[in-house]
């Protein structure tokens, strides 16, 4: 944006910059809440509407002021790299991370690998493999002490 559009195009990523920081504060927030919670819903609403306002903004004044300044070629690789590139951002929001190249872009990639573990762990075991694991317990007898007295009982 700021190499093709000059001063506009510094505004307006700056603008973009602000918009993506305040996101990323609302969903750290978001991610201490309590899903179904009132705070948490209403803390939905208003990062959706940010998010809505914000796809607006890039769809209808960013891309149409970009895309002829960089032409057809440069806006179709720019669309195949941002689809790459969202393979390797972080999962999480960290709103302490700089906004600004390339101190984002380093930082985040520190970042996805641990957030991607920290999701991993977070789904695992679902709700569903705990009730099985449950259920499955409850047919083995678990008494270790008993078990290690026996083998000795039986060694002797």
């Amino acid at each position: 944006m700021e190499k093709h559009l000059g001063d506009k195009g510094r505004e307006l990523a700056d603008h973009d910059r602000r918009e993506h920081q305040s996101v990323k504060e609302r969903l750290y927030k978001l991610e201490s809440l309590q899903p179904g919670s009132e705070e948490y819903d209403q803390l939905m609403i208003v990062i959706m509407d940010s998010l809505h306002h914000h796809n607006d903004d890039e769809e209808i004044k960013d891309l149409p002021l970009l895309e002829p300044a960089i032409g057809e070629q440069a806006s179709k690789q720019a669309a195949q790299s941002f689809k790459k590139t969202k393979k390797l951002v972080p999962t999480r929001a960290h709103p302490a991370i700089p906004n600004m190249p390339p101190f984002e872009t380093l930082l985040g990639l520190l970042e996805a690998p641990i957030d991607k573990i920290k999701d991993w762990f977070a789904s695992f075991p679902t709700e569903e493999e705990m009730k099985d694991a449950k259920e499955e317990l409850k047919h083995r007898d678990h008494d270790a002490a008993a078990g290690r007295a026996a083998a000795e009982a039986e060694n002797r």
